[in-house]
């Protein structure tokens, strides 16, 4: 059975990792639409698996599953997205209200897969992804020096409309001169992993998160180090400025946490910032993105500002909800006349306030687990993803983002048993 969890997990990584690489791959193919999109589902189909096989196999082996705190809000928020989703008509628009309903519930059900997993290793776990990585960034570098052309001749732009609009990323499609809108500053939004420059923000920031826990506590090396940079690299080739600085901003506050000073994290800040000058040496436009991005004086800051003003107007109005669907992903200027690019105002837009609570509830709960056991490098890496997560969440619905959060949700629940195997591991030594 361990050997069939450790496949389905790896399996979950590349399909995460890699997942519109092969995507646009077999729609070149001439695979038909219907296949793409299962194969697109295909993760949480995993992941769904593995929870029903964990759960199983944990009954069989008569190993006990307690009902933490985080299933208890967890429990309660998704009771409520349910009764939201029945109540107000979800079943009335298929599939589009079922995607909704994905990208409302699927951190339950990745939590869940990974808190079964009991019977994975760590190790294992972490240098299969640190393998996957390394090629998922290369890829995507290797698409971004090819430019515009390469994105053209691949048909990026009919993939990204007819396969991937049905998850919800494209409401009202793509103009025919999407491409002429892009520079060398944006292309690489559409050359990672993740044909999204949010998606592919959270997803590098993920795996740089939980290598940087790795590289932090247990073994540095070259080969690691270079990896880390690539994947910052690639960070903030996305120009994404809410994981970027969402991501220094997890650095700094997790390092806080563990060691109460800077000095402790600095190989990784120091490559951060080295990064970040060649950058700003590189493009000559770098250093006045980020500074309009302050002074709120360039249009894409503007409209982000708009936005969010929307956002909130309509949350006044809107503060239990309309129903799941009713406001979508990328949906709410139907209703708020602009961009709505706020996570927290999307989910209680659709399922309310209530429902919002609790899984605030879980999200305190999972940080404060994670800063409680400080001796795994797991908790380390992942508290960098939740404050980064949680910072962009402002500025974008990047906590709705399912293809990378649903590995950060899967490495949460098993943080938990990586904690209490450490426990049992430090009194089991202890007595001896």
């Amino acid at each position: 059975m361990k050997r069939l969890f450790y496949f389905l997990f790896c399996f979950l990584c590349v399909l995460v990792l890699f997942q519109d690489f092969i995507g646009i791959a077999l729609f070149n193919l001439g695979v038909p639409k219907y296949l793409l999109q299962i194969f697109l589902s295909l993760k949480d189909l995993i992941v769904l698996l593995m929870a029903v096989l964990g759960m199983i196999t944990c009954a069989v082996m008569q190993c006990r599953i307690s009902f933490n705190s985080t299933i208890f809000f967890f429990a309660g928020y998704s009771l409520i997205v349910a009764v939201y989703f029945i109540a107000f008509g979800g079943l009335s628009n298929m599939p589009g209200n079922i995607n909704d309903l994905r990208s409302l519930i699927f951190p339950v059900y990745a939590y869940l897969a990974g808190y079964v997993m009991r019977y994975l290793d760590k190790e294992d776990m972490i240098k299969f992804i640190e393998k996957a990585a390394l090629f998922s960034v290369l890829l995507s570098l290797g698409l971004y020096l090819f430019g515009d052309g390469a994105l053209i001749r691949l048909r990026v732009l009919d993939y990204t409309e007819d396969v991937r609009g049905y998850f919800g990323q494209i409401y009202k499609g793509l103009p025919s001169s999407y491409y002429t809108k892009l520079s060398d500053v944006t292309i690489f939004r559409l050359a990672g992993p993740v044909f999204n420059s949010i998606g592919t923000a959270i997803l590098f920031t993920l795996v740089a998160g939980l290598l940087i826990g790795r590289y932090k506590f247990v073994e540095k090396g070259q080969k690691r180090r270079i990896l880390l940079a690539l994947l910052i690299l690639s960070i903030i080739l996305t120009f994404s400025r809410g994981a970027i600085l969402g991501f220094l901003l997890g650095l700094l506050v997790t390092d806080l946490f563990w060691s109460k000073r800077l000095g402790s994290n600095k190989s990784i800040v120091v490559t951060y910032f080295i990064v970040v000058l060649f950058m700003a040496l590189y493009y000559r436009n770098f250093a006045s993105i980020m500074r309009d991005t302050f002074l709120l004086t360039d249009s894409s800051s503007i409209s982000h500002y708009n936005g969010l003003v929307a956002s909130l107007d309509y949350l006044k109005n809107n503060w239990m909800g309309r129903g799941v669907g009713s406001v979508g992903m990328w949906r709410i200027a139907d209703y708020a006349g602009g961009a709505g690019e706020n996570s927290f105002v999307h989910i209680i837009g659709q399922v309310g306030i209530f429902a919002f609570l609790f899984l605030t509830g879980a999200y305190v709960c999972v940080v404060k687990k994670l800063i409680k056991h400080r001796d795994n490098y797991l908790n380390y890496g992942l508290l960098i993803c939740a404050v980064a997560v949680l910072f962009n969440s402002i500025f974008s619905p990047s906590l709705l983002v399912v293809t990378p959060l649903i590995l950060f949700w899967f490495f949460v629940g098993y943080s938990e048993v990586s904690n209490r195997s450490n426990l049992q591991t430090r009194v089991g030594t202890n007595i001896l």
